[in-house]
């Protein structure tokens, strides 16, 4: 039998993290940001990211946010966004932050009803 954190007095204690992972996804920190944004969205628990400095990701973090908010993304859409963002072809390619343009493209995409 699984646990909620809820039943433990946790429910409003926000999740704390920042640019964790194994490297399963290549260092993308836009990718592991909407991953914890989804993650603490399904518990519902706040979220505070550490930047730890890093101004530039805190902005378009914040920035995707906003665009989210005020699309009425929800964490389930936000989420089946994400699974549709195409890999792209070549490394070099890839911005830091091409997840958050390719999911705003999908979002301007549907709103012209592509």
């Amino acid at each position: 039998q699984g646990f909620s954190s809820q039943m433990f007095g946790f429910k409003n204690i926000p999740i704390v993290s920042g640019w964790w992972g194994c490297g399963a996804f290549g260092g993308n920190k836009a990718v592991k940001f909407i991953i914890q944004v989804v993650a603490a969205g399904i518990a519902n628990r706040p979220l505070h990211i550490c930047t730890f400095g890093d101004s530039t990701t805190a902005e378009q973090c914040s920035k995707f946010l906003r665009l989210m908010k005020d699309n009425r993304v929800s964490i389930g859409k936000l989420y089946t966004l994400l699974r549709r963002v195409p890999k792209p072809v070549n490394h070099w390619q890839q911005t830091d932050f091409y997840v958050f343009d390719a999911i705003c493209k999908l979002i301007r995409d549907e709103e012209r009803g592509f």
